[in-house]
């Protein structure tokens, strides 16, 4: 058993790299909400946000420890007082397991960690909204700011997305879907990065091609 204890301890930090990665520049933090549910189930399905579900985290500890002298604390955090009372009366009823001190530590630690990414992710948001306004407010207008900056990064520079046309703004990101299409005599890709802007995306599906290149010909236009 005491060799177990020791194995479970060493490959904590092992945990933690897995469960925290970055892909497309979005967090996947659901592996980390999993590792505390185990412990606290109830609440994985009482507070879905990230940022909250890692504070409450570090503000619990344990759950049997949970009572009402810290609801005006759950009310702070979530803003909600009958959410606040919800938690509590779910750490009465939740079935977990028990928390070493080990993985308390380990625990809040991560959710510190998860709890400062998430604020450093709404400070470069910020950011990048006031440079992209500045910068190329056309741009931002049709297409937003994060999809905008995702077209320059992609073609290199400001000036080379400027020489693209219209078509070639639209398929930018699925270059690969095209030839693959060129080469099998398919239909060719009708929208790369383009594709995530939210006029795009609420098109109707028979219509998100035309909206693509209606909108990319009137940004084109406004640039002239």
């Amino acid at each position: 058993m005491k060799a177990m204890k020791h194995l479970i301890v060493d490959r904590t930090p092992k945990g933690q790299i897995h469960m925290y990665s970055k892909g497309n520049g979005k967090l996947k933090l659901q592996s980390e909400r999993e590792w505390y549910s185990w412990h606290f189930p109830k609440l994985l399905k009482i507070v879905n946000d990230n940022y909250l579900y890692s504070k409450l985290e570090k503000y619990i500890n344990y759950k049997s420890e949970l009572s009402r002298d810290k609801l005006d604390g759950l009310v702070d955090i979530l803003g909600n007082e009958d959410k606040a009372k919800e938690v509590i009366g779910g750490a009465k009823v939740s079935m977990g397991q028990d928390l070493s001190p080990v993985d308390l530590v380990n625990v809040q630690m991560f959710a510190k960690r998860v709890m400062d990414l998430a604020k450093y992710r709404k400070k470069l948001n910020a950011y990048l909204v006031a440079k992209m306004s500045d910068i190329v407010p056309n741009l931002v207008a049709f297409i937003g700011e994060v999809v905008g900056a995702h077209l320059i990064s992609h073609v290199g520079s400001l000036t080379n997305l400027s020489r693209c046309p219209s078509s070639t703004l639209q398929i930018l990101g699925a270059e690969k879907a095209l030839f693959r299409a060129l080469k099998s005599k398919g239909n060719t890709a009708k929208y790369g990065l383009i594709f995530h802007s939210s006029i795009i995306r609420h098109a109707s599906a028979k219509n998100k091609g035309r909206m693509a290149r209606l909108l990319l010909r009137c940004y084109w236009s406004s640039c002239r």
